[in-house]
C-alpha cells in the first residue's frame, strides 16, 4: 500500500445539474498539496486532487496535514493517484 503525505488544501461539492434534460456534475473533489521526493535528492510540491464520496471529514481537516493510503495507476505516461473509502487520516 502507498501512502501520500501533505496539506489538505480545498474542497469541491459540484452539484448535479440538468443540461438538455440529461443530468450532470454530482461529485465531490479534495485537493492536497503533497511533498514528492525526487531522484537526484530534495523534493517538489505537487497538487493531487481526488475524487471522493463524502466531503465531511475533509473539511475537518483543510489545512491539517494528512496521510491518505491510495491506490496508483499509469494513465498517458504518469502516475494517477486514487483514494481508498475510508482513506484519510490526521497525522500529529
Amino acid at each position: 500500500m502507498l501512502t501520500l503525505h501533505g496539506t489538505v488544501m480545498n474542497t469541491v461539492a459540484v452539484p448535479e445539474t440538468k443540461v438538455n434534460g440529461q443530468t450532470r456534475g454530482g461529485y465531490s473533489q479534495v485537493q492536497m498539496l503533497c511533498e514528492e521526493s525526487l531522484q537526484a535528492g530534495g523534493h517538489r510540491l505537487q497538487l493531487h486532487t481526488f475524487t471522493t464520496n463524502d466531503l465531511a471529514p475533509w473539511e475537518r481537516l483543510k489545512g491539517s496535514r494528512v496521510g491518505v493510503p491510495v491506490g496508483v495507476y499509469v494513465k498517458d505516461g504518469a502516475l494517477r493517484f486514487f483514494l481508498r473509502p475510508g482513506a484519510v487520516q490526521a497525522e500529529g
